[in-house]
């Protein structure tokens, strides 16, 4: 089970000559075979960077049909039923506060928020270091993680 940063849909959809390139498209290529998720604020930050190279129809189709564009789940934010609006909001900026205290931006706070919200035990990003050693959640990069796959599947 995995929760996957902007990052890394950034790079597949706009940066074939980025460093990673093939490395990320190895990874989006094999999301069929993971437990894959998005946070739906990283899928905000995504539509909102990509709304400027995307057209209607592609933006329209990143925005509510994701989970077909990639092969990921995009999580919702945990709320309750008994929880009121006032209630929901001041637990989730103490939270999200929380994680900006250890020297975290609003968006990786946000990311790490939800992963641990929704016990997800592994982040993949490109940015490892704004992640490590601020929580216990596992952060990999999409080539790490492809290793340990490979590690744990006895496949050389």
């Amino acid at each position: 089970m995995i929760l996957v940063d902007t990052n890394v849909f950034l790079i597949d959809r706009f940066f074939p000559r980025d460093k990673n390139y093939n490395e990320n498209k190895i990874f989006v290529d094999n999301l069929i075979n993971v437990e894959a998720y998005i946070s739906i604020f990283s899928l905000i930050e995504l539509c909102g960077i990509a709304s400027f190279n995307l057209s209607e129809y592609e933006l329209n189709l990143w925005f509510f049909s994701f989970d077909k564009v990639y092969n990921v789940t995009v999580l919702e934010t945990i709320i309750t039923a008994e929880m009121s609006a006032e209630a929901f909001f001041e637990a989730f900026i103490e939270g999200l506060y929380g994680e900006i205290r250890k020297k975290m931006t609003f968006a990786d706070a946000l990311i790490l928020k939800e992963a641990k919200a929704h016990n997800i035990p592994t982040i993949v990003t490109w940015n490892k270091k704004h992640f490590e050693h601020r929580s216990q959640v596992k952060i990999l990069t999409p080539a790490e993680f492809k290793r340990m796959l490979v590690q744990n599947s006895g496949i050389s």
